[in-house]
C-alpha cells in the first residue's frame, strides 16, 4: 500500500504540465519586482521630504543660535557694567542676574545685597533714553534723586536710589526686591523671576469682585497722589508695574515717564488720545481694570461687546462703560472714576495712616516738574493745531466733494436717460408735415395783391414780375454788378 501511495503521488506531480510552473515563476517574479519599486520609491520620497525638512530646521536652528549669541553677549556686557558700577558705589554686591522679567528689551535686572542693611534689593538698568527731555549729567541725577526720596504714600512703590552712569550712558534704579511679584502674576498664576515671554503665555484668571475694587481703588489712589505732587501723567500703568506687597497694591513704573520711556500701550492708543492726550492715564488704568475683570489682556484701543462678554463681573463692566463709552463722549478724570458707586466702599484704609505731607520739592526739583508741564503744553497745543488744519481742511474740501459728487450725479443721470433715436428722411419720401421751427418766428402770412397795392407806390412793370416770381417760387437769375470793385485790376 505504500508503494502504491507513492506511485499514484508521483502520477499527479507528473500529470501538471511544465507551462503552470513557468507562468507562475513568472508572476511571483513579476510581483516581488513590484515590491522592491514600491519600496524604493517610498524610500526615495522619504528622504527627500527629510531633506527639506533639515535644511528648515537647520535654518530656524541658525537664526535662534544667532539670537541666543547676541543675548547672550548683551547680558555679559550689562554684567560686566553692572560689576563696574557696584565696585564704584560700594554699598550694593550682586547675588543674582535675572531674565527678562519685563516687557522692555533693552532692561536688565539684578538683586543685589545691602552691605549694611543686609537686604536684598532689585536694581535695574537702562539705556539712557533719545527721548527724555531731560540732560544726562550729575544734576539731573541728583534732582532725581531728591524727588523719589520725598515720595511717600501708602500705594506708591518706593525708588529707593537712582543714578546715571554717564561713562556708558545707563540709569540705574535700585528699589525693594519684592518676592510676591506683580499683580500680573497673580492673574496668570506665575513665578515672577521667569521670562516674560514663557510665564505669561498661559491663560489668566480673573479676580474677585472684592480684590478687582480693593485693588482697583488703591491704583487710582497712587496715581492721583503723583498728579497731585505735579508729576506727568503715569502712561506706564499696567498689570506689570502694579506689585503687591501683603495684598496692598503700590504703583511703580512712573520713573519711565521721567526718563523719557515709551509706554506699552502707545502704538495701542495713540489714535484714541488724538484729541485728548490728558486722558492716556485713564485709558491705561481702563486697559489694566479689564485685565483684572476678564483674565487677560485687551488687544484692541477700548473694548466692544465681544470683549466685555469676558468679564463676569457686571459692576466691573459698569464702570469700563463708564470709561470708554460714557453719555458725555469724554474720557473721566481718575478722581471721577475713584468716586464711582463700584469703587466707593472699596478699602482703603491705609490713607488714614498718612500724615500731613510737609515735605516741599526743592528750586531744581520745581524747574524740572514745569519743565514738564511746559512739554506738555507744547505737545498739546501741537496736537490741537494739527487736529485744527485737519478739520479745517476738510471742511473746506467739503463743498469741493458737494460739487464733485453733484457733478458725477448729473453725469450719471444724463447717462441713464436713454437718447431718443434720430430717423433720417430723404426729401422725395417726406410725409407728414414739417417740424416746427424751435428758434425763428413762423413767417409772416403772405399779403394779398390789393393790400399791397394798395399800402406800396405804384410798381413798375419789372418790379412786378420781379415780386410775382418771388411769391411763385421762382428760381432768380444770376444778376451781375457793374459798380463791383472788390475784385482787383490787372
Amino acid at each position: 500500500m505504500i508503494q502504491a501511495d507513492g506511485s499514484g503521488d508521483g502520477n499527479t506531480s507528473s500529470s501538471l504540465p511544465a507551462w503552470v510552473f513557468i507562468v507562475s515563476g513568472i508572476g511571483f517574479l513579476l510581483v516581488l519586482l513590484f515590491i522592491i519599486w514600491l519600496i524604493c520609491k517610498c524610500r526615495q520620497r522619504s528622504r527627500y521630504d527629510y531633506t527639506a525638512l533639515e535644511e528648515e530646521q537647520s535654518l530656524i536652528q541658525k537664526w535662534d543660535e544667532e539670537r541666543r549669541i547676541q543675548k547672550s553677549a548683551e547680558r555679559d556686557t550689562i554684567l560686566l557694567s553692572c560689576y563696574y558700577y557696584l565696585r564704584e558705589s560700594r554699598q550694593y554686591s550682586i547675588v543674582n542676574h535675572l531674565p527678562d522679567i519685563g516687557s522692555r528689551i533693552n532692561k536688565h535686572w539684578f538683586v543685589v545685597q545691602d552691605s549694611v542693611s543686609r537686604s536684598q534689593n532689585l536694581l535695574s538698568m537702562t539705556p539712557w533714553s533719545q527721548h527724555c527731555i531731560l540732560p544726562c549729567n550729575k544734576m539731573t541725577k541728583k534732582t532725581l534723586s531728591e524727588l523719589f526720596s520725598l515720595l511717600k504714600h501708602p500705594y506708591i512703590f518706593p525708588v529707593l536710589n537712582v543714578d546715571i552712569m554717564l561713562d556708558h550712558k545707563l540709569v540705574v534704579i535700585i528699589q525693594p526686591y519684592n518676592q510676591a511679584g506683580s499683580l500680573k502674576d497673580l492673574i496668570y498664576c506665575s513665578h515672577p523671576n521667569s521670562a516674560w515671554l514663557d510665564k505669561y503665555e498661559i491663560k489668566g484668571k480673573h479676580l474677585t469682585n472684592s480684590k478687582i475694587k480693593n485693588y482697583g481703588r488703591q491704583i487710582l489712589e497712587g496715581l492721583i497722589y503723583l498728579q497731585d505732587k505735579g508729576l506727568p501723567q503715569c502712561t506706564h500703568v499696567h498689570t506689570g508695574n502694579v506689585l503687591l506687597v501683603n495684598g496692598v497694591c503700590k504703583v511703580s513704573g512712573y520713573e519711565g515717564t521721567l526718563l523719557g520711556h515709551k509706554a506699552r500701550l502707545d502704538t495701542l492708543i495713540k489714535n484714541l488720545v488724538k484729541k485728548n492726550l490728558d486722558a492716556t492715564e485713564t485709558i491705561a488704568f481702563g486697559h489694566l481694570l479689564f485685565e483684572m475683570s476678564a483674565g487677560r489682556e485687551l488687544k484692541t484701543a477700548e473694548p466692544d461687546a465681544e470683549q466685555l462678554a469676558f468679564c463676569p463681573s457686571e459692576q466691573a463692566v459698569e464702570v469700563l462703560r463708564f470709561i470708554f463709552t460714557n453719555e458725555s463722549g469724554s474720557f473721566p478724570y481718575l478722581e471721577e472714576i475713584a468716586y464711582h458707586t463700584f469703587f466707593r466702599d472699596a478699602d482703603v484704609s491705609h490713607l488714614n495712616k498718612i500724615k500731613n505731607d510737609q515735605n516741599k520739592f526743592s528750586s531744581s526739583i520745581k524747574s524740572m516738574l514745569k519743565l514738564y508741564r511746559k512739554e506738555g503744553e507744547t505737545s498739546r497745543r501741537h496736537r490741537r493745531k494739527s487736529v485744527r488744519k485737519k478739520s479745517r481742511a476738510e471742511s473746506v474740501n467739503e463743498p469741493k466733494r458737494e460739487r464733485t459728487r453733484t457733478k458725477s450725479k448729473s453725469k450719471k443721470h444724463s447717462v441713464d436717460i436713454p437718447v431718443p433715436p434720430v430717423a433720417f428722411k430723404s426729401n422725395t419720401a417726406f410725409s407728414g408735415p414739417p417740424p416746427t421751427p424751435v428758434f425763428a418766428p413762423p413767417p409772416p402770412p403772405p399779403l394779398s395783391n390789393s393790400a399791397v397795392s394798395s399800402r406800396a407806390p405804384p410798381l413798375t412793370t419789372n418790379r412786378a414780375s420781379l415780386l410775382s416770381d418771388i411769391r411763385k417760387g421762382a428760381r432768380l437769375n444770376k444778376t451781375t454788378n457793374i459798380s463791383d470793385r472788390s475784385k482787383p485790376r490787372i
